[in-house]
């Protein structure tokens, strides 16, 4: 039984996306979802087959091939019936699309930092001087066809948007199960391999994170001749886009939507908030190490 955020705090049809991916991805013969069962559109609720395993601890090449491979099954299924599903949550069909999204975040956090110095600070002394470095040098390299156009939609593929080791089950038989399309819907590869690269929740090593670019290389580049062009200019936005993201712990909205979803926990927002802001420092200086060796 999965229930999900109140549509009043949380207005996009969640249940109504999720259902819906999973039973195309059922008939598409992908298994290795949860298949959908029953829904209720009045109590917002949604059953599903129970899928045994744990979450995946210990990430290794081979669990990350699994993810290539669910990720080639996407590729493959990419142009059927696509009139049936949407662009996915908060999709990046352009370069202008991915900064303006930025930008948004940014301004949002920046109404609320005057009454937070150690977010004032942040954003003063290490996002924005990042951020213009990254416009500065990477923005330029974005190809022209999809600059301020959206990407033609033959390239694009059905994402479930929050993709990754941390939205898994593993069997005893090391077989990985991908649970979460709430968000399902067409999108740039290019956005769901920058997500999978810098999630916070995945915690990547420097060998795992140049295979998996390497892998979704391999998988999109004989379809889309700018495929690697656009991932060389926006993987340091999608940085910044992350880094935005832990940092929505600041927003009052999203203090009201977590305390929902933890009505059962004590939910303490200073701490909440010192710990991202934490992680975006981490994030941050990761991106930094990646713009010295790129």
């Amino acid at each position: 039984l999965k229930i999900y955020p109140d549509l009043i705090l949380d207005p996009r049809p969640r249940l109504e996306t999720e259902f819906k991916a999973l039973k195309f991805l059922h008939d598409q013969n992908i298994r290795n979802v949860p298949k959908p069962k029953i829904k209720n559109k009045k109590f917002n609720i949604g059953i599903y087959s129970l899928i045994e395993g744990k979450q995946v601890s210990n990430i290794s090449i081979e669990k990350i091939e699994q993810c290539v491979g669910f990720v080639n099954k996407l590729k493959e299924i990419k142009n059927t019936r696509y009139k049936n599903f949407d662009h996915a949550s908060e999709a990046c069909l352009s370069g202008k699309s991915l900064k303006d999204q930025i930008r948004t975040r940014l301004n949002n956090l920046s109404k609320v930092s005057n009454s937070n110095q150690n977010l004032k600070t942040f954003i003063t002394k290490t996002f924005l001087p990042l951020s213009k470095e990254i416009e500065s040098n990477y923005y330029s390299r974005w190809p022209v066809n999809s600059l301020n156009n959206n990407l033609d939609k033959k390239h694009l593929i059905l994402s479930p948007s929050d993709f990754g080791l941390h939205n898994s089950l593993i069997n005893s038989d090391n077989e990985i199960s991908f649970l979460d399309f709430e968000y399902f819907g067409w999108d740039d590869p290019v956005k769901l391999t920058s997500d999978f690269y810098w999630h916070p929740a995945m915690k990547l090593k420097e060998n795992q994170k140049l295979f998996w670019l390497e892998s979704m290389r391999n998988v999109f580049n004989d379809r889309d001749d700018y495929f690697e062009q656009r991932l060389e200019s926006a993987l340091p936005f999608y940085a910044l886009r992350w880094i935005l993201i832990l940092l929505n712990e600041f927003l009052v909205k999203e203090q009201k939507r977590r305390n929902h979803a933890k009505s059962t926990e004590e939910y303490n927002w200073d701490e909440v908030k010192k710990s991202q802001l934490s992680k975006a420092l981490d994030l941050s200086n990761s991106l930094r190490k990646y713009i010295e060796n790129n």
